[in-house]
């Protein structure tokens, strides 16, 4: 990826399907007005239009589906997606729950897989970069397919074998 993007990547992190759910689950659904009707065999998620709390796994459905649209839409869907979970995690009701504290800690703390550099500070970083998420405060920079020469990962114009821009 750093080859391709000309980006370092400093450290990583994934999250399993199943652990994905988990968290869902574990701050009891993510809040979302679903535009239109979704019925994707191939994600697994059948949903009506409208305002509703989804599970673990109507959410994951929601953020893979391939087979209605095109990437970018799927995109707009994730990044809807993470705004109404960290607008669920961000909640009185989630934070001052030592219960639902524990559960979602507990749930995250499974689902992740990062690596072995990964530690304490960079996990606040991280956490400091995404409170503009449940505001609708984050960027979106860059796109799959971005015109221009524009990097699909991050929308940095990429340099030439010249070093030019």
């Amino acid at each position: 990826v750093e080859q391709v993007s000309g980006i370092g990547i400093d450290h990583y992190m994934a999250v399993r399907f199943g652990g994905f759910r988990d968290i869902v689950d574990a701050v009891g659904g993510v809040d979302l007005c679903v535009e239109r009707d979704i019925d994707d065999p191939f994600a697994g998620v059948n949903i009506k239009a409208g305002c509703q709390t989804l599970t673990g796994r109507q959410a994951l459905g929601f953020v893979r589906s391939r087979k209605l649209d095109n990437d970018l839409e799927r995109i707009k869907r994730q990044q809807q997606f993470l705004g109404g979970l960290a607008d669920k995690i961000a909640r009185p009701s989630t934070v001052l729950d030592p219960g639902a504290t524990w559960q979602l800690t507990g749930a995250i703390g499974d689902a992740l897989t990062a690596d072995e550099g990964l530690g304490l500070l960079d996990l606040a970083r991280l956490g400091l970069g995404a409170r503009g998420l449940a505001g609708g405060e984050a960027r979106d920079a860059g796109r799959p397919g971005d015109p221009g020469g524009r990097d699909p990962v991050v929308g940095h114009r990429r340099r030439d074998p010249t070093g030019s821009y």
